[in-house]
């Protein structure tokens, strides 16, 4: 038994497929429903009480239900009706068809499904609706032609589930505006009378936050706003790092110049008490004490020529770090300007679930716009998102949320209006971060 479980499974799956597409066909083709479940358990008890007399597993045949529908059949009697002919087939009418070419019978199957054949017309309606559904259609079909039917089918189940789970990975997103005179916002390409909103950015992404697509998430955002937070942050903080090396090198130069001017008094003061107390020892020879003062003389000048000269060095380091300095406060400038605006808000209307990754990829995004003075804001997030959200903490202090866009764009351009937001200034961020 246990080397025909894997082919019973692929049986099981094969034949349960064909049966229900069969069946919504149909049921499309004659306006009526079914139910997959009841398909299932008829399916499931028919092949466990055909078991136990040697029965073959039971599914529905294309060429069969297509010859019974061709014929007029309509019910379950038909199949009754089918079955009794063939047992008259197998046991009394069989011999007499012995000689009849195995070709006409394929000839009545052909022209039972012609109907079917006929609907390949509609692939070109398939890839104008989804290439992914026209893809999908076509593997099928070659897949269903050159191999069989168990295996094409099967194969279209696996290409389908990859489909989906492509689509779902990547989700749309788009950047919307405020159409004119209303309070809907919508895809600004998609429209030509909407208002612009400075220092006001609006995205909605139209998928859920999940660990398929998170990362996707997260670039998207970067990619829509223009902004990447991430390298911006790393180039900020190697600008302020570079600040603070200079500032503190700058202190311990103009420190230890002062120490060296000190020195250099204390060295002058010691060089003249040397000199009176050399004259006075060596008054006696007077060749010997001209030969002294000059050698005297000599040493100072040359001490003092080489204290001037590190001053002189000295002075020079210190403009070069300040224009260095200089010129790494521009480059934040220039990261400030490239920040146009103030206020990100994303649309959370298309949102149905959030799993754990998810909510900590969108808490990554609302920290590392937050750190660039960009305030995050959330509209139309459902009911029972935002009390996953708050309950796990995963919703920064600074984060609001709002029952419409429409709120949130009014209550950034209050907070623009009245001044309440800040000109951003990254040093002055670097030291609230640094005592916080």
């Amino acid at each position: 038994m246990g080397p025909h479980i894997g082919d019973s499974i692929v049986s099981a799956v094969i034949g349960i497929s064909v049966s229900v597409s069969l069946a919504r066909i149909f049921a499309t083709r004659f306006n009526y429903k079914i139910n997959t479940n009841q398909e299932l358990i008829a399916f499931g008890v028919t092949n466990v009480i055909s078991s136990f007399f040697h029965g073959y597993p039971a599914a529905a045949s294309l060429s069969r239900s297509a010859v019974a529908v061709s014929t007029g059949g309509r019910t379950q009697v038909a199949s009754l009706f089918s079955c009794l002919l063939l047992i008259l087939v197998l046991f009394f009418i069989g011999p007499l068809l012995f000689s009849v070419p195995i070709f006409c019978l394929s000839a009545i199957i052909i022209v039972a499904i012609k109907g079917m054949f006929m609907e390949a017309k509609d692939l070109v309606m398939f890839w104008r609706f989804s290439p992914w559904d026209s893809a999908v259609w076509i593997f099928t079909f070659l897949c269903t032609v050159l191999l069989s039917v168990n295996y094409g089918l099967l194969l279209g189940i696996i290409i389908s589930v990859g489909v989906v789970i492509l689509r779902i990975q990547w989700p749309k997103i788009h950047s919307f505006e405020q159409i004119q005179n209303t309070e809907i916002y919508r895809n600004s390409r998609d429209y030509t009378n909407f208002i612009k909103h400075d220092k006001i950015k609006i995205i909605r992404y139209e998928g859920n936050l999940f660990y398929f697509c998170a990362e996707h998430f997260r670039e998207t955002i970067y990619l829509q706003t223009g902004i990447n937070p991430f390298d911006i942050n790393l180039k900020v903080d190697s600008c302020l790092n570079r600040i603070k090396q200079i500032e503190n090198t700058l202190r311990s130069t103009s420190k230890s110049m002062d120490i060296e001017i000190d020195k250099s008094d204390d060295h002058s003061n010691e060089i003249k008490t040397i000199e009176e107390t050399s004259d006075q020892l060596e008054a006696s020879n007077e060749n010997q004490q001209k030969s002294n003062l000059k050698k005297k003389s000599f040493k100072r000048k040359m001490f003092h020529y080489f204290m001037k000269k590190r001053k002189l060095l000295t002075l020079n380091e210190k403009s070069k770090l300040e224009m260095e300095r200089i010129k790494q406060i521009e480059k934040l400038e220039i990261i400030n300007h490239l920040l146009t605006f103030n206020y990100l808000i994303l649309d959370c209307s298309c949102w149905t679930f959030i799993d754990i990754v998810g909510a900590d990829e969108l808490k990554q995004v609302i920290d590392s716009y937050e750190k660039l003075g960009i305030i995050v804001l959330l509209a139309q997030m459902k009911d029972y998102l935002i009390h996953t959200l708050q309950n796990n903490d995963k919703l920064g202090d600074l984060t609001k949320i709002y029952p419409t866009v429409h709120d949130a764009v009014n209550d950034a351009i209050i907070q623009l209006n009245t001044m309440k937001v800040k000109e951003r200034n990254f040093l002055q961020l670097n030291e609230e971060t640094l005592t916080s």
